[in-house]
């Protein structure tokens, strides 16, 4: 790999601190220099890797499904995006979250097939395509 100048080092460091890579105060010009060389070599090498965490066909095409992605009606690009996003997962924590977000929508739609089954027209008062607006926008409407 070819040398980086003190800026460009510090340009790395920079980002890699707001990544969440943390240096030590004691650490050294050199340590810093050896964590930056490796982790830039770990992005050019590998980026899908970088996060290591990805999500499995089944809960990818879940995602997708949610959020109206059929692969003939999106374009290339945010498919790509979105494909991109799912292989590369920061952390376990954001993994469960996307997972427990999924589930979600999954008991939502369920519920709102059960409601249209039971000639369910209103929830609290209010018509339940206003309900299901609202929870799609994170408001459940029930206080």
């Amino acid at each position: 790999m070819a040398q980086l100048s003190q800026n460009e080092l510090e340009q790395i460091q920079s980002y890699l601190a707001q990544q969440g890579v943390t240096f030590n105060a004691t650490s050294t010009d050199a340590s810093k220099r050896e964590t930056i060389y490796a982790a830039v070599n770990q992005l050019t090498r590998n980026p899908a890797q970088v996060f290591g965490y990805a999500l499995d066909d089944f809960n990818f095409s879940r995602v997708a499904y949610h959020l109206g992605y059929n692969i003939a009606t999106v374009p290339a690009g945010d498919y790509a995006r979105l494909l991109e996003a799912c292989n590369s997962i920061p952390s376990e924590f954001y993994y469960d979250k996307i997972v427990q977000q999924v589930e979600r929508c999954e008991e939502a739609e369920r519920l709102i097939a059960w409601f249209k089954e039971q000639g369910i027209t209103k929830i609290g008062g209010k018509p339940l395509e206003e309900f299901i607006d609202g929870a799609r926008k994170g408001d459940t409407g029930i206080n």
